[in-house]
């Protein structure tokens, strides 16, 4: 089935002139459970597909488990280190308004990139987040 859906969307490509770019195309085989599954091999171009272990679309880390920890860990270091990068150079604005503009134009912003697929549902994790905005502010 997934076969036939691929090859549906190469033709679509091929109908509006376009062409997919097979060094970015890669099989991530999803799954909840631990069981070994079979490996299907799928074709493009009658070209068959790499599988991965790992992959990020738009900037964010999709893991065939489909936990987000390394996404979590990833967006914590990135605004650690603008949090660092805004104490020192902008230590010397003292206008809450300011700083809050700051806060929310470089630091929020990364946590509201693609949140509604990897948002945190452990306690654990809201926590640390959560943490990580009371530093910054």
């Amino acid at each position: 089935i997934l076969q036939q859906d691929i090859s549906s969307l190469q033709k679509w490509a091929e109908r509006n002139k376009m062409r997919f770019h097979l060094d970015k195309c890669k099989v991530l085989n999803c799954k909840l459970s631990n069981k070994a599954s079979s490996n299907f091999e799928y074709y493009l171009y009658d070209t068959k597909l790499d599988y991965t272990n790992n992959e990020k679309d738009l900037g964010v880390q999709v893991v065939p488990s489909l936990k987000w920890n390394a996404q979590h860990k990833k967006l914590l270091n990135k605004a650690s280190q603008k949090i660092g990068l805004l104490r020192r150079n902008c230590s010397f604005n003292r206008n809450t308004n300011q700083r809050k503009i700051l806060f929310l134009a470089i630091i929020r912003s990364q946590f509201e990139h693609c949140s509604q697929i990897w948002r945190p549902v452990h306690k654990t994790n809201i926590d640390k987040f959560e943490a990580m905005q009371k530093r910054a502010v």
